[in-house]
């Protein structure tokens, strides 16, 4: 019996060992297969970036004369410079650096001959530049042509080596077929009034029908709440009020147009909406001209920037039927008739 249960202690301890080796084996295989990936994938661009300190993206399509977007961050927001100035979406600028800055990729060849192969020359290539502060920070040209679904064929400019890389550098780019153009919208904020509904404490408006409408916030130790003409006029249902400021914030244009164009219908004099904004001791004003209508859409421009947007009319409309009787509080119940 004694033998017996030594020779099960002397089993169970050589299974230890065993698996202890097998992890150890299995281990260093995934550390050599990892170095080795690492060897097989260098980073296209050396420098490291921030994309913090970048003021300015180009990206074009083939050489001179190609459609180019020109982004531009003059006054700490990012701006479409090739589209009227109208508002960028930091996020997606900034998401399109880090890439350019961290993409790794396997290198494919080093000959110049095949680069029209690749459509890797700078006819054909989209060409993504960076800077900041006049100086060129990277410049890298990626094919229309992709290696797989996910991944791209790049090069950086000056050298004829040609990467894969799986920094999907044309799905960032809203590029998803060898024809596409660029459009500027991939990349814009086409919100028309950028205001924070929590911090606008005065709304003015015009309505389609009915008289003027003057709604202001009263804050104070309790929840904001919302009153017709001041902030000690009759009570507004400031759920409704709130409701409505959503409507005005999220309302999206379908295209930023020339704000230089003459033919948009606007009466400079005749403002339909104004939100006031109080912000990180700032105050902002906000307003909203009504222009002429095509094809389902509306002309809006927006003040003091001066931009003007195509607004599809059906958004538009719902604010504009909001008159005063639709911020007043519904009435209390009536309280339960005596016995």
């Amino acid at each position: 019996m004694k033998f017996k249960k030594l020779l099960i202690l002397v089993l169970a301890a050589a299974v230890l060992v065993l698996l202890n080796v097998l992890k150890k084996f299995e281990t260093d295989k995934d550390r050599s297969a990892h170095d080795r990936d690492a060897r097989a994938t260098v980073r296209l661009v050396q420098a490291e970036i921030t994309p913090a300190f970048v003021d300015r993206v180009s990206i074009r399509k083939g050489g001179a004369g190609g459609d180019e977007l020109t982004l531009v961050k003059p006054d700490g927001e990012w701006r479409i410079e090739s589209r009227f100035g109208a508002r960028a979406g930091s996020g997606q600028v900034e998401n399109l650096i880090r890439k350019l800055s961290e993409a790794r990729g396997e290198p494919r060849t080093d000959s110049a001959d095949v680069l029209g192969d690749f459509l890797l020359r700078e006819d054909q290539a989209y060409q993504i530049s960076i800077s900041a502060k006049g100086s060129d920070l990277a410049r890298v040209l990626v094919s229309p042509k992709r290696s797989s679904p996910t991944e791209n064929f790049a090069r950086t400019a000056g050298s004829n080596r040609i990467f894969s890389t799986d920094t999907d550098f044309l799905s960032v780019l809203g590029i998803y077929a060898e024809g596409s153009k660029l459009d500027y919208k991939v990349f814009a904020d086409l919100r028309v009034v950028p205001a924070d509904v929590s911090k606008v404490t005065r709304i003015a408006a015009s309505p389609a029908k009915g008289a003027d409408v003057l709604l202001v916030k009263k804050e104070g130790s309790g929840p904001a709440e919302w009153h017709f003409d001041s902030d000690a006029g009759p009570d507004a249902d400031t759920a409704k009020v709130n409701e409505f400021l959503s409507g005005v914030t999220n309302l999206f244009a379908n295209d930023a147009l020339d704000p230089a164009g003459t033919d948009y219908g606007f009466d400079e004099n005749k403002v339909w909406l104004s939100l006031t904004e109080s912000k990180d001791g700032k105050t902002a004003e906000y307003r909203l001209l009504l222009g002429s209508r095509s094809a389902g859409a509306v002309h809006l421009k927006s003040l003091p920037e001066a931009r003007v947007f195509e607004v599809a009319e059906a958004g538009v409309d719902s604010l504009l039927a909001r008159d005063k009787a639709s911020f007043v509080p519904a009435p209390a119940p009536a309280a339960p008739a005596s016995s």
